[in-house]
């Protein structure tokens, strides 16, 4: 900066900082924010970053999950991508959310696409303030394909149970040497009750 000397001559003042460390500070945050962004748009999972009520980062994930893009998904409310049939839970878990009384919250709903297929998803909110910054994060798993097995499972176990229960010879399963199923008609048979046959060991009933 100009600068006026005892013997009025003009010349110039130069004042050197070390901003070393505030540099090398600046680089670290830097780094740590990009192996976070790169962590975070390879998960599998879809992920929601929310710091004082604004949305701040959505990965790629979450798109392909909800069929929308990320651009129109940050100007969407978080119910419209909810089934009906779920709103008002959602709602309801939102709210306690908003109202701060719950640090991590986990539920599962049936979301619709875009193109209106449906998907079934676990949602887990995790609610943190650190260094008077609220910080939400939203994490999405589709288990669609979990839930349509299951569903297929029990829908699989309920038909052998119709068809066992209306045969008229006796059915045990054994399961590691426990009886875990029989029919109506083993009672007959055997003179145990299903709930006696439930706990004996096979080799009893054998001669």
């Amino acid at each position: 900066m100009p600068t006026v000397f005892e013997d009025g001559k003009k010349g110039f003042t130069i004042i050197l900082e070390d901003i070393t460390e505030h540099i090398l500070a600046e680089r670290e945050i830097r780094e740590s924010e990009e192996r976070f962004r790169t962590m975070a748009e390879n998960i599998h999972d879809g992920l929601i970053n929310h710091e004082n009520e604004k949305i701040v980062f959505v990965n790629r994930r979450i798109g392909e999950i909800a069929g929308y893009s990320s651009e129109e998904l940050w100007k969407m409310q978080p119910l419209s991508i909810i089934a009906p049939e779920d709103k008002e839970e959602a709602a309801r878990q939102i709210q306690k959310i908003q109202r701060g009384e719950c640090g991590l919250t986990e539920l599962q709903v049936w979301i619709l696409r875009k193109d209106g297929q449906r998907r079934f998803v676990s949602v887990r909110i995790s609610d943190v303030k650190h260094a008077g910054t609220r910080y939400i994060f939203v994490i999405l798993t589709d288990i669609t394909d979990l839930k349509t097995q299951e569903a297929a499972l029990r829908q699989s176990e309920q038909r052998f149970r119709t068809m066992a229960e209306n045969i008229q010879d006796g059915l045990i399963i054994v399961e590691n040497g426990n009886v875990v199923f029989a029919t109506i008609v083993l009672p007959s048979i055997t003179g145990y009750s299903n709930e006696e046959l439930m706990t004996m060991k096979s080799q009893t009933l054998y001669h």
